[in-house]
């Protein structure tokens, strides 16, 4: 590995880890198609080195967070039993996108699971852009002291209590549901999923906010790990 490789990797690496410490995010939605683009890297092992890449920041985000009860372990465990059979699937989607045949365009060639993995980071960070728009429009920028996320509205059984949520009762399908989903992007796109569990947990599940940064580097490190 070349000098230059080594220093933009250690800036990319910098700049991703303050966003982890900030707002909870494992930053793997920045650092594989870093990787991937910036650095040139294989898409495949870029995947699985944003992955390992994000154990560092995330364990010592939680371990300088220790005592602030701005985690929610429970919630993280319950959340966690779906997000590790999406991991095991979308790992599984990986390797069946390395089989495909290359995309031609023009006289270049673009690897199948590369051509791939940068139109979904590129939907995953519009749906983003536009979900938090929308709700900043519908609220007016205010919030509540006493946040209700959306799916406190429904009742499929079993449902469990979070007494850290101002509307503790969930449904524990849904919440495995939504793990299952968010783990298939760890697997197929290398991301820990902080950067969707944060609005996940603020505007679904209820959560406020700096809980919810908290909680949400406990799910980017199981789910890399």
């Amino acid at each position: 590995m070349d000098v230059i490789t080594l220093c933009g990797a250690a800036i990319i690496a910098t700049f991703v880890g303050a966003l982890t410490g900030i707002f909870g995010v494992g930053g793997g939605f920045l650092i594989t198609p870093a990787l991937i683009i910036i650095l040139g890297i294989d898409p495949t092992l870029a995947v699985g080195t944003g992955l390992t890449f994000m154990l560092f920041p995330s364990s010592i985000s939680m371990f300088r967070r220790r005592g602030s009860k701005t985690i929610d372990l429970k919630l993280s465990l319950y959340i966690c039993v779906g997000t590790l059979a999406g991991v095991a699937f979308g790992k599984h989607i990986m390797t069946l996108l390395e089989t495909l045949p290359p995309f031609r365009f023009g006289v270049r060639e673009l690897p199948a699971v590369e051509y791939s993995l940068l139109w979904a980071f590129l939907g995953l960070l519009i749906f983003i852009a536009w979900f938090l728009i929308y709700d900043y429009r519908r609220t007016g920028g205010q919030s509540s002291g006493h946040r209700v996320g959306w799916l406190s509205r429904v009742h499929l059984p079993p449902m469990i209590n979070f007494p850290s949520l101002d509307e503790p009762r969930l449904s524990l399908p849904v919440l495995t549901f939504i793990g299952f989903f968010i783990g298939i992007l760890t697997g197929l796109m290398g991301i820990g999923g902080g950067v969707v569990w944060l609005p996940v947990l603020v505007y679904l599940v209820g959560q406020h906010t700096a809980k919810a940064a908290g909680t949400s580097l406990v799910l980017v490190w199981i789910s890399s790990a």
